[in-house]
C-alpha cells in the first residue's frame, strides 16, 4: 500500500497570503465583536433616552386630555339649567342634554348629576362607545357622592376599566350662590381617550393592567426590534390605574446589526479567498469554511433558521467559525458557489 507523498511545501507568496488571510479574519472577529458590544450598546442607549422622552410626552398628552375633560365639567357645572334642576326647579335639562348624542359629543363614558344630600338628579353611562345606554352605577354614583360640592379630577379604575374623570360642584351662570349639587363626567381612557392621543402623538400606545410589583416607570428592550416603555397610572390614592406604554421601533438599532454582519460576511469572504490561495491544507479549510456557510445559507433560505438569530458558533476542523444565518449570508453564499471548486 503506497504512502501519499508529501506535499510541496509553499512559498513564501502562499504562506504570506494564508497568514494575511488569517490575520484578516481574526482582526475582522474582533471589530464585529467590538461594534456588536460597543457600538450597538451605545445606539440602545440613545434609543433608551428617546423611548424615555416619547413615554414622558405620552404621560403629558393623557394629563392634557385630563384637563380638557376637567374644562368641559366646569362649563357644564356653571350652567343654570343644572343648576335649577340641583335645587328642585324642574326644567327640560335631561331631556335636551342627557342622551347618548351627549356622551358622543363630549366624548365621555359617564354623567352624573346629585343633589346636595347626594340623591341622583340625572345620570347616563355607556359601557362602550358602541354600546347602549344605561343608568349610572353605584360605583359612579359613590364617587361623585365622595367628591360632593368638590372640584377634582384624577383618574380611577372602575369596574375593571380605567377611566379619567371631573367633578365639579353645580353653580349659577350668573352671580354667585350655594352649590345646589354636584356634576361628574368621566371619560375611560381605553376606548376613548387612547385613540385620540395615540393618533395626534403619532405613537403606539396601549393600557394594559397593572401587575403586582411593577416599577413605577421604566423603559425594556425585549427584543432587536422594540423598545417599551412603561408608567404606571395611579389614583388619589396612590392605587394603580393602569399601565401606559409605548412602543417604539428600533431603526437605528437594525441598521447598526446589518453594518456588523456586512463586514462580518465581508471579512469571511476575504478571508477564505486568502486561504484558498494558500497551501493545500489552507485550501481543506476554505472548502471546509463555505461548506459549513452554504450549508447554513441553505438552511435559513429552507425558512428552519430565526432571521433574527445572528450567529451561532460551529466547529470547522479544530477551529471555531461565527456563521452568520441572515440574508446577507445568502448573498455572500450565492457568489462564494462560483469561486471555490
Amino acid at each position: 500500500m503506497s504512502e501519499r507523498p508529501p506535499a510541496p511545501p509553499s512559498s513564501m507568496l502562499t504562506q504570506l497570503v494564508a497568514g494575511a488571510a488569517l490575520g484578516l479574519a481574526i482582526t475582522g472577529t474582533l471589530v464585529a465583536a467590538v461594534s456588536r458590544v460597543a457600538v450597538v450598546r451605545g445606539f440602545a442607549a440613545v434609543e433608551q433616552a428617546e423611548a424615555e422622552a416619547n413615554l414622558q410626552r405620552a404621560l403629558v398628552a393623557l394629563d392634557v386630555d385630563l384637563e380638557h375633560l376637567d374644562s368641559m365639567t366646569l362649563e357644564w357645572s356653571v350652567w343654570d339649567d343644572p343648576f335649577e334642576l340641583a335645587g328642585g326647579t324642574p326644567n327640560d335639562f335631561v331631556a335636551e342634554n342627557v342622551h347618548e348624542a351627549t356622551l358622543e359629543r363630549l366624548r365621555a363614558s359617564e354623567i352624573v348629576l346629585i343633589d346636595r344630600a347626594g340623591a341622583v338628579v340625572a345620570g347616563l353611562g355607556q359601557d362602550h362607545p358602541d354600546g347602549p345606554t344605561r343608568p349610572p352605577t353605584a360605583g359612579w354614583v359613590a364617587l361623585a357622592q365622595a367628591e360632593a360640592l368638590a372640584t377634582g379630577r384624577g383618574f380611577v379604575r372602575m369596574d375593571g376599566a380605567p377611566f379619567a374623570y371631573a367633578t365639579r360642584p353645580l353653580q349659577p351662570s350668573v352671580g354667585s350662590a350655594e352649590p345646589t349639587g354636584t356634576l361628574l363626567i368621566a371619560r375611560r381612557l381605553d376606548t376613548l381617550s387612547l385613540p385620540v392621543l395615540a393618533r395626534t402623538s403619532a405613537q403606539r400606545l396601549a393600557l394594559e393592567l397593572p401587575r403586582r410589583g411593577a416599577p413605577p416607570r421604566e423603559v425594556t428592550i425585549p427584543s432587536d426590534h422594540e423598545i417599551v416603555g412603561e408608567a404606571v397610572v395611579f389614583d388619589k390614592r396612590r392605587a394603580a390605574v393602569a399601565v401606559l406604554q409605548v412602543r417604539d421601533d428600533r431603526p437605528v438599532h437594525q441598521q447598526a446589526l446589518v453594518t456588523v454582519r456586512y463586514l462580518w460576511v465581508t471579512v469571511l469572504f476575504t478571508a477564505v479567498l486568502g486561504l484558498r490561495e494558500g497551501h493545500p491544507a489552507g485550501r481543506g479549510r476554505a472548502r471546509g469554511a463555505v461548506g459549513v456557510v452554504l450549508a447554513q445559507a441553505r438552511h435559513h433560505r429552507a425558512g428552519a433558521v430565526d432571521e433574527h438569530d445572528l450567529a451561532r458558533p460551529e466547529p470547522l476542523q479544530g477551529g471555531l467559525v461565527h456563521v452568520l444565518r441572515d440574508k446577507v449570508v445568502g448573498r455572500a453564499a450565492g457568489q462564494l458557489e462560483g469561486v471555490v471548486p
